[in-house]
């Protein structure tokens, strides 16, 4: 993902790491206090306090998404399509969407 893009990266990245946190409190029963990614290509860290209000709005937000997914009703976020790689032979968009390569 693009260094430069920190909405796109947030966003996705706070939803995943308010589902790891859910899973250790709930699978290993471990007390969550913060949640770090660490980026490797560009150094930085993104650390959340983890409190029971974001608990509540990750729980709201996962279980919003999921229901989106179960009714088909679900809109890609297309502001990735440009930088993504991984499904470019699965996903629909990613037939007409032109990538982006990076130069070594």
């Amino acid at each position: 993902m693009p260094a430069n893009d920190d909405g796109i990266r947030k966003d996705s990245i706070d939803l995943q790491l308010d589902i790891y946190a859910l899973g250790v409190e709930r699978g290993l029963g471990f007390k969550v206090a913060k949640t770090t990614a660490h980026f490797f290509g560009d150094g930085n860290l993104l650390t959340n306090g983890w409190s029971s209000d974001r608990r509540t709005n990750a729980i709201s937000r996962i279980s919003s998404v999921l229901d989106n997914i179960a009714d088909g009703q679900f809109t890609p976020n297309r502001n990735y399509c440009a930088y993504c790689h991984e499904f470019i032979d699965l996903c629909p968009y990613g037939q007409v969407i032109d990538r982006i390569t990076e130069e070594p």
